[in-house]
């Protein structure tokens, strides 16, 4: 017996969440054709449009904007027999506008992760730019503040996006982050910056606060500045890395006076360290 459109994994995602997140047009198809809804949610409350924006799957988002105005469509009808044409409340009901469990919508989704095309669909289909996530965030703010590459399991390390009653932007970050933490590269760095700019353009408000007080363009020096930090940090340690291995290469032994192996390594470098950082990077300070 084959599974059901409706199994789902420990993570609460069904099939098509999953074949969203891969971009299987052809296989999205399918499920919805054989009954998969189109508006199911994870356990996070994300549809299948959120994780194709993510990955930014482009045609996989064109596709599930289709199905989704299609199915829109029939349940507007079959409700009007129902309610005698009382449709007020299918307001909230087009999946471009459905939120998650922290009132993320696709585009949020789509500007934190640098997801420039699938930003550029959402925005060509309607996708309103002024929608506020549970902690006040727009569209703008999320591409703001994916430009310093938080992501998911990050929240302990970093206090800024620490999950509070005001909602954070944590839990749609880029599953394409690079593997070590706090790592981000340029490429990602500019598609965000691109998104703002798509976002901008579109209407976004630079001048809108986030319920704790930060516009936009606050959070990207915020973020700015961390990613300088880090460029700092990568810096000192391959000065570090350097001096120990010039140290090594050239065979001179070193007296131990009582130190372990990491305490003489951090007494050696140290004099390697401050030279190479003073000429290399004092100058991003």
């Amino acid at each position: 017996m084959g599974r059901s459109v409706e199994t789902r994994n420990e993570d609460g995602e069904s099939a098509l969440h999953v074949a969203s997140s891969w971009g299987s047009d052809d296989v999205v198809r399918g499920l919805v054709e054989f009954g998969a809804d189109i508006f199911e949610r994870s356990a996070e409350g994300e549809t299948a449009l959120h994780e194709a924006a993510r990955g930014d799957h482009v045609e996989t988002v064109k596709l599930l904007l289709r199905l989704g105005k299609q199915k829109e469509r029939m349940d507007v009808l079959q409700t009007a027999n129902r309610a005698r044409g009382n449709l007020s409340f299918f307001a909230s009901e087009r999946l471009i506008d459905a939120k998650d469990l922290l009132g993320c919508t696709a585009l949020h989704v789509a500007a934190f992760n640098g997801s420039v095309k699938s930003v550029e669909a959402l925005l060509e289909d309607g996708a309103s730019v002024h929608v506020r996530d549970l902690g006040g965030n727009t569209p703008l703010h999320a591409a703001a503040r994916g430009g310093g590459g938080v992501h998911k399991g990050e929240e302990e390390q970093n206090p800024l996006n620490a999950p509070s009653n005001k909602g954070n932007l944590t839990s749609i970050g880029p599953r394409e982050a690079s593997e070590q933490e706090g790592n981000v590269s340029s490429d990602y760095v500019e598609r965000c910056e691109a998104c703002v700019d798509l976002l901008v353009r579109a209407g976004a408000d630079l001048r809108c606060r986030s319920y704790d007080n930060l516009t936009s363009l606050e959070l990207a020096e915020q973020q700015q500045e961390k990613l300088e930090k880090q460029e700092l940090a990568r810096l000192r340690a391959e000065a570090k890395r350097e001096a120990f291995r010039r140290r090594t290469d050239s065979g001179t032994e070193l007296p131990n006076l009582g130190l372990n192996a990491d305490d003489m390594e951090r007494r050696d470098s140290v004099t390697e360290l401050n030279k190479s950082f003073s000429s290399n990077s004092m100058s991003r300070l």
